[in-house]
């Protein structure tokens, strides 16, 4: 049951990021992807770079093809939303989770091999 819960909130949170907005600004989006992946966070950094960037094809497909859904936005400069906390907590909680899961696991094949010996 662990496991099961764990993969549903690790699978969620595979499809949220951050898409930083490019020409030095500290400004945010967490956005949803049409698809999980392994990005926490993209974008950003100089707008000519950023540009560059983006026609040499080195960003996802969805992000350069506006195929993601905005859900909040928000700034390094501002005070923290409630978003944010929620993201963190449940990032960190799936983590947790995996390795929780993990030592289970491993204890279980521990009192299985001592039990056949």
């Amino acid at each position: 049951m662990k496991f099961r819960v764990t993969l549903l909130i690790a699978t969620v949170c595979l499809f949220w990021t951050c898409i930083h907005t490019p020409g030095g600004s500290l400004d945010y989006e967490l956005v949803i992807k049409p698809y999980p992946s392994p990005l926490l966070s993209v974008g950003g950094g100089e707008e000519g770079s950023y540009k560059r960037r983006m026609q040499k094809g080195e960003f996802p497909n969805w992000l350069a093809n506006n195929n993601y859904k905005v859900i909040a936005h928000g700034s390094l400069e501002s005070k923290a939303q409630h978003w944010e906390y929620v993201r963190l907590s449940v990032f960190l909680f799936v983590v947790v989770g995996w390795i929780t899961v993990f030592i289970s696991v491993f204890k279980s094949v521990l009192k299985a091999l001592n039990k056949a010996n």
